[in-house]
């Protein structure tokens, strides 16, 4: 596969990730991560039946997320 994408000149993309969200899984805190500028706004978190559980809209790296245990 490599060696047909060489030959018809198109080039390898790679695309860096907006942010990173760690730990996960988490038991108080998670935490965001942006080295690539991008702003968040609005971080939401839905459960796994989508019911959302937490919305912030003052952002810093951390989110307490001790609540949803």
């Amino acid at each position: 596969m490599i060696a047909v994408c060489e030959f018809s000149g198109i080039k390898e993309i790679i695309t860096k990730p907006l942010f990173t969200i760690y730990h996960n899984p988490a038991n108080r805190e998670i935490f965001i991560s942006n080295e690539n500028g991008v702003d968040l706004n609005t971080v939401i978190i839905y459960n796994q039946i989508g019911q959302k559980v937490i919305q912030k809209t003052e952002i810093n790296d951390k989110i307490n997320v001790s609540m949803l245990r």
